[in-house]
């Protein structure tokens, strides 16, 4: 049943990214195309065209003048300066006349002034029309009536453009990607269960490279990265009207990505020196509960680097959950041993290594616990270096028990569920009072506040606090700058449609960014409150509960020995069910401290409480601040009043 429930959800979840995937793939890869890769491609190809084809021909300017208007163009929604000009020139005695002046066609960023062109144009013209003289067109021989003023590339307007037609359609691009192999991966899946069931069937399957699958992912999140920035900081920099703030956080950005790019390439180039590693494995066929002997013959260009490093080989299992997003995975157990180098033909290099395989090891490819099981060979030149090769290696299981599957020891469910957390809860008094006001240890994450009437848990804000806080900064440098470059976005906030995204993504980050977790520890119990510069949440909890707390599993990030669990506190309500009291605190011990503490703060309340007095009555509350009001206000102000 609980295998039927996982494959369930599997599908649910491949489902709803086959929907995702596709909605992205449509959306970027029109907009890119559109509004980036089309122009851009347009533009250059009709600047060769004009070079190598066109011929230049004297013409007389009729009118010229600089249209401003608030209107949408391809490059984005602002005010638009445009030069307009007619001009009147003849082609084998037939006169002809045209309005085009620059390269860029019309609705896709020709109005765009952040370089110049267009004030920098209408004063020649208009100086060409006061004088007298004649300006040189540029005319398409094979059709006469196209022509065109200036034959030069404006670069700022293409590096402008360059984010759009990269980044936009190559999301769009990788998302029709994911589209596609989560489609075949789907069909693979019941093929690679059944390969996983009957390992000792068959040949040897080769091993996979885990590393050259991540190659690609590493590859294109560089290069998304730079498209935009890269071309941003070009941009901005050469201009001294854009703020020096707005600056350097391009220029860090630009940086960042120039990091990922030589990152990718360091990548690239250990799996080229490692190309045509060849392994094998004594038995072929690694069993549970019996040694393996790892042999690796690397290529002669890699050799050389080996010489006088303890190397060590390290065979590790990982779960990956398919069901998330992403498919992150975890590295739950490793063993190193230290190898044995022998020269090999060809000056290539023989590296031995003996390893126990653990008598639970479950089979590659097999799922536990709702996760997909990896053991991999990894090479490492440091003990806790990050691996130079890696290969997966198709351990088997050892035969099942007549009781069935041996339970896992690297199940998170029980995690996920909850677990007790061990607090030894003490009638109140004087001794107790005494006991429980000895320092208690609390992380760096939580400030513990005690006042005459209460004490104050105080979380700091987490990691997506600080993200959106730093998106928001970005956010507003990026609109001025684009100021500066003269594109403003006040004037789309009137279209309906543009405006209530704005605001929508405005309100979501300055929620995300102002929230704060506070825990009180009252006489009449506990009151936790989260609260933002939009809501505010309080719920009332009995201090009777802070003697059975639980602490559960919420998040994991990283991988291995980077790995990081988060967990939150919970307490039962008499209504039934649980409260949360916490947010996601790092680690095992320090999630148990914090529940420890929390319990000892209310037997020390109660121990203060005066017999014959009467508690104040605690109330719960769900209602909007004045973030809210302030938030409808300027949205009533985008869409009618701006």
């Amino acid at each position: 049943m609980a295998r039927e429930r996982t494959r369930a959800g599997s599908i649910g979840t491949r489902l709803a990214l086959l929907a995702f995937s596709a909605v992205f793939a449509v959306a970027f890869g029109v907009f890119g195309y559109t509004y980036g890769l089309r122009p851009l491609a347009s533009t250059l190809r009709l600047a060769w065209e004009v070079h190598h084809r066109w011929q230049p021909v004297q013409a007389e300017v009729l009118s010229a003048e600089l249209r401003r208007e608030a209107r949408r163009s391809g490059s984005g929604t602002g005010p638009a300066f445009e030069v307009q000009a007619r001009y009147r020139y003849a082609v084998d005695g037939k006169p002809h006349e045209g309005t085009r002046v620059g390269l860029d066609p019309a609705g896709h960023g020709e109005s765009m002034d952040f370089d110049g062109w267009q004030r920098r144009w209408l004063a020649q013209l208009q100086g060409a029309r006061a004088s007298g003289h004649t300006v040189t067109a540029w005319v398409n021989p094979a059709n006469p009536s196209q022509s065109l003023i200036d034959p030069a590339i404006r670069w700022r307007l293409q590096l402008f453009r360059l984010p759009f037609a990269l980044v936009f359609t190559g999301v769009g691009l990788v998302a029709a990607w994911v589209f596609v192999f989560v489609l075949l991966r789907w069909r693979k899946m019941a093929r690679e269960e059944a390969d996983a069931a009957s390992l000792s069937d068959g040949p040897l399957p080769p091993p996979g490279n885990p590393a050259r699958r991540s190659l690609g992912i590493l590859w294109l999140i560089a290069l998304f990265w730079c498209g935009f920035s890269v071309p941003m900081a070009a941009l901005l920099w050469p201009d001294p009207h854009i703020p020096w703030l707005a600056k350097g956080v391009v220029g860090l950005c630009a940086l960042v990505g120039i990091g990922l790019l030589w990152y990718s390439g360091h990548v690239t180039y250990l799996a080229w020196r490692y190309a045509g590693t060849g392994l094998a494995l004594q038995p072929a066929r690694p069993l549970a509960g019996h040694p393996v002997e790892v042999a690796l013959v690397v290529p002669a260009r890699a050799a050389p680097r080996m010489q006088g490093h303890s190397l060590q080989l390290r065979l590790a299992q990982y779960r990956v959950d398919e069901a998330s997003s992403g498919s992150p995975e975890r590295r739950v157990e490793s063993f190193a041993e230290p190898v044995a180098m022998q020269p090999a033909s060809g000056g290539r290099l023989r590296l031995v290594a003996r390893f126990l395989v653990p008598p639970d090891a479950p089979t590659s490819g097999a799922r536990r616990s709702g996760e997909r099981v990896e053991w991999r060979l990894d090479l490492l030149r440091a003990p806790q270096g990050e691996p130079e090769w890696t290969c997966d290696v198709p351990v088997q299981a050892a035969a099942q028990p007549l009781s069935g599957e041996p339970p896992d020891r690297f199940d998170r469910r029980a995690a996920w569920k909850g677990t007790p957390v061990p607090v030894s809860a003490r009638p109140a008094g004087p001794g107790a009072e005494q006991d429980d006001e000895a320092p208690m240890f609390l992380p760096p994450a939580v400030t513990l506040q005690e006042t005459q009437h209460a004490w104050h848990f105080v979380f700091r804000p987490g990691g997506w606090t600080w993200a959106a806080g730093i998106v928001l900064v970005n956010l507003a440098l990026g609109a001025v700058a684009l100021d500066g470059l003269g594109v403003s976005l006040a004037a789309g906030w009137r279209t309906p449609a543009a405006a209530g995204a704005g605001w929508a993504l405005a309100v979501a980050l300055l929620h995300a960014a102002s929230r704060r977790w506070t825990l009180t520890v009252q006489d009449a119990g506990l009151v936790v409150q989260r609260r933002s510069w939009l809501w505010s949440h309080a719920r009332a909890v009995p201090g009777e509960a802070t003697q059975a707390l639980v602490r559960a599993l919420q998040r994991v990030t990283g991988s291995g020995p980077s790995e990081e669990a988060y967990f939150a506190l919970y307490a039962p309500v008499p209504e039934g069910g649980r409260v949360r009291l916490t947010p996601g605190i790092a680690g095992t011990e320090a999630a148990t401290a914090v529940g420890q503490a929390i319990a000892q703060a209310w037997r020390v309340r109660q121990g203060h409480f005066t017999p014959g007095s009467q508690r104040p009555a605690l109330t719960g509350h769900s209602r909007p601040t004045w973030g809210a009001l302030a938030a409808l206000a300027v949205l009533a102000w985008c869409l009618w009043g701006g």
